[in-house]
C-alpha cells in the first residue's frame, strides 16, 4: 500500500485566509466643461489583486527559536472565472537545528457553469526536507456546487479526480486520487473577514491511505493595503511515515500587503444610535487607560513547539500626577522542554511640577529561568523631562539612584546602582501606534555588572477597543551566570485589547 508522507509541522501553516476578493468600486459623473453633461464612468477595479505576507516568531540568546513564514499570492477574478497562483516558504529552526524548510506552489481555475455550478482544475506542488520529501505534485479537475454566494458569505462544495507524483526518501510513487473539499468565508464588515476550508484527498483504491487538510482564520484589515492575520491549520495523515505521528497542528499570524490595493466597500448609512460616540484618543488622555495582550505560536504533532506571551499596561494620568503600571510574561515549550520562561513588571509614581519636568519613585522585577534569575528588585527614585508631550507623541528621559536585590544561580546579592530610562509613545498614523522604553541600571560601584531592559509595541487597530500587535523584547545582562548568554530577546505577535 502506498503512504503519503507527513507533513511538517511548519509546513502546515502556511494558509493565508483572506485577501481573496475584489470589490467594485463606485462610478461617478462630473459635468464636462463647455458642453452638455455627459456621465463619466470611475476605471473598473482591476481583476487582479497580488498580495505578499511575511510572519516571523523568534527567541533568541539562552534559548533560540525561530519559525519564518513567507507567502506570495496573485489572484484574477471575474464574474464568471477565478484563477489562483500562490507560493510559500516556510522555515524554522531551534538551538541551531532545522526544524522546518519546505516550499508549496499551487495554481487552481474555475469557471462558472448553470447555476450555482462551476468546473475547474487545481494542481499544487510540494517540497520538504524534514520530510525527505524530494517533491509532491497533485493536479486534478474539480466540479463545485456554491450553496451560498453573495456580497458577505460565500459556502463551496467540490469534488473531483486526481493523479499524483511524489518521491520520498528516495522512492518515487504515483497513483490516482479523489479528493473532496468544502470552503467557506464571512465577511462581518468592510474590516474583519472570517475563511475556513477542509480537503480531504485518498487514493482512489485504497481509502486507509488518506489526509485531511483543515484551516480557520481571521483577516483584520487595517487599510486600502495593509492586513493582519490570525489562523490555525490542521493536517491529519492516516499513514503517516514510519515512527510519526498522524496529527499536526499549527497557530500562525502574518501581515500582508496588496500591491495594488483592495477596493473599498460603499460607505454604510450611519445607524440611528442614543450612545455617545468615543472621542478619538490621545496619547497622553487623562484618567484611566488600560490595555491587555497575547500573542500565541503553536506547532503541535510530529514536532511541539508553544510560545505565548502576555501584557498588561494601565496609566492613570491628572495635571500633577501619573501612575504607570506594566506586566509582562513569556513562556515557550519545544518537545515538553521548558524554552522560554519570564516575567518582567514595574510600577512607578511621577510628580509633575510643570507640564514638563516631574520626579519619581518606580520599582522594576524580573525573573528570567532561562538566565538562571530567581529574581531581581530595583527600586529608583528619579527625575525626568518629557522632551516631546502633545497629543501625538511622548519622549521622557529620567534618572537618579536606585537599590537592586537579586539572586542569580543561587547567589544571593545587593548594591548601590544608577538608574536612566527612556519613553516613547507615538500615534505615527490613524490607526498605527508605538510604545517603547529602554530602561539601564548599573551598580554604582562596578559600572561593568549592569543590566538594560528594552521593550516596543507596535499597534495596528481593527476597532476602537482591538488591535494586531507585534512587539520585541529584550533583556541584556552584561554579568550573567556561568554557562549563560548575556542577551534574551522574544519577538512575538498577537491580540491587544483596551478598556
Amino acid at each position: 500500500m502506498t503512504k503519503f508522507p507527513r507533513l511538517s509541522r511548519l509546513a502546515i501553516a502556511t494558509a493565508l485566509p483572506g485577501l481573496l476578493a475584489t470589490l467594485p468600486a463606485s462610478a461617478g459623473t462630473a459635468p464636462a466643461l463647455g458642453k452638455a453633461s455627459a456621465p463619466i464612468t470611475a476605471p473598473p477595479v482591476s481583476p487582479w489583486e497580488i498580495t505578499g505576507a511575511i510572519g516571523y516568531g523568534m527567541t533568541s540568546g539562552n534559548s533560540d527559536n525561530l519559525n519564518l513564514t513567507a507567502r506570495f499570492l496573485a489572484s484574477y477574478i471575474t464574474p464568471t472565472d477565478e484563477f489562483y497562483f500562490g507560493t510559500d516558504y516556510i522555515y524554522g529552526e531551534t538551538d541551531g537545528l532545522k526544524s522546518a524548510d519546505n516550499l508549496h506552489a499551487y495554481t487552481s481555475w474555475n469557471h462558472t457553469l448553470s447555476g450555482p455550478f462551476y468546473a475547474g482544475i487545481l494542481a499544487d506542488a510540494w517540497y520538504d526536507s524534514i520530510a525527505d520529501l524530494d517533491y509532491r505534485v497533485n493536479v486534478g479537475p474539480t466540479l463545485g456546487f456554491n450553496a451560498i454566494k453573495n456580497d458577505a458569505t460565500t459556502l463551496a462544495f467540490e469534488a473531483g479526480p486526481g493523479y499524483l507524483w511524489e518521491k520520498q526518501g528516495g522512492v518515487q510513487n504515483d497513483y490516482l486520487t479523489v479528493r473532496l473539499a468544502q470552503r467557506f468565508s464571512h465577511k462581518f464588515n468592510d474590516r474583519v473577514k472570517f475563511t475556513q476550508s477542509v480537503a480531504f484527498v485518498t487514493e482512489a483504491e485504497d481509502w486507509d491511505n488518506w489526509y485531511l487538510v483543515a484551516d480557520a482564520g481571521f483577516n483584520f484589515r487595517v487599510n486600502r493595503n495593509w492586513s493582519l492575520n490570525s489562523f490555525v491549520r490542521n493536517t491529519y495523515d492516516n499513514t503517516p511515515a514510519a515512527g510519526q505521528k498522524s496529527n499536526d497542528l499549527a497557530v500562525m499570524a502574518t501581515i500582508s500587503y496588496a500591491l495594488s490595493g483592495i477596493a473599498d466597500d460603499p460607505a454604510p448609512a450611519a445607524r440611528k444610535t442614543l450612545k455617545e460616540k468615543k472621542a478619538a484618543g490621545t496619547v497622553n488622555a487623562m484618567g484611566w487607560t488600560n490595555t491587555a495582550a497575547i500573542g500565541l505560536a503553536l506547532n503541535s504533532g510530529n514536532a511541539d513547539n508553544l510560545l505565548v506571551t502576555a501584557a498588561f499596561d494601565a496609566a492613570y494620568r491628572e495635571a500633577s500626577n501619573e501612575a504607570l503600571f506594566n506586566v509582562f510574561g513569556g513562556y515557550g515549550e519545544t518537545d515538553s522542554t521548558t524554552s522560554t520562561q519570564l516575567l518582567r513588571a514595574s510600577a512607578q509614581y511621577n510628580r509633575l511640577f510643570s507640564d514638563r519636568c516631574f520626579a519619581g519613585l518606580s520599582s522594576g522585577f524580573l525573573y528570567d529561568d532561562m538566565a538562571d534569575l530567581s529574581y531581581r528588585l530595583s527600586p529608583a527614585l528619579t527625575a525626568g523631562y518629557y522632551f516631546v508631550k502633545n497629543d501625538t507623541a511622548t519622549l521622557s528621559f529620567e534618572a537618579g539612584p536606585s537599590y537592586v536585590w537579586e539572586k542569580v544561580a543561587g547567589i544571593s546579592d545587593s548594591y548601590f546602582a544608577i538608574q536612566a530610562a527612556e519613553k516613547l509613545t507615538w500615534k505615527i498614523a490613524d490607526g498605527v501606534s508605538l510604545t517603547q522604553s529602554i530602561t539601564f541600571n548599573t551598580e554604582a560601584e562596578d559600572w561593568e555588572n549592569f543590566f538594560l531592559v528594552a521593550a516596543a509595541a507596535l499597534d495596528f487597530d481593527v476597532t476602537e477597543d482591538l488591535s494586531f500587535r507585534t512587539s520585541v523584547n529584550s533583556i541584556y545582562d552584561n554579568t550573567p551566570a556561568a554557562d549563560n548568554k548575556k542577551n534574551d530577546l522574544l519577538l512575538s505577535a498577537g491580540v491587544a485589547v483596551r478598556f
